[in-house]
């Protein structure tokens, strides 16, 4: 079981000066597989994958989605995107659009 990280601060560096700041608020995650539901098995261990809804702390009701993952348990990085909702709902309509997921044996 993944704990939940609603209402956690992403903490960020500003790489100019070293500086850590609350960037934003994560408010709502998603985990597949869900909670109760054995994780994907690979050869490196045990994976569950995820979605972070946060929203800014400098600009309230702007949000970015981040996707996270874990391996045999523990939080092991997010995947590199980190974008506005905005970004994200492009690529998807896009890897609709180019037919990624009717490709056979993709689920």
């Amino acid at each position: 079981m993944i704990p939940s990280s609603i209402g956690r601060e992403r903490i960020l560096t500003n790489p100019k000066t070293g500086k850590k700041f609350a960037d934003t608020v994560i408010r709502e995650e998603i985990h597949i597989p869900a909670d109760g539901e054995e994780p994907y098995d690979y050869p490196l261990g045990s994976y569950v994958f995820g979605a972070w809804l946060e929203e800014s702390k400098k600009s309230r009701n702007k949000f970015l989605i981040s996707f996270p993952y874990w391996r045999n348990g523990r939080f092991a990085g997010q995947y590199t995107i980190r974008a506005e909702v905005s970004v994200v709902k492009s690529l998807f309509k896009q890897m609709q659009r180019k037919g990624w997921f009717k490709k056979k044996d993709w689920s």
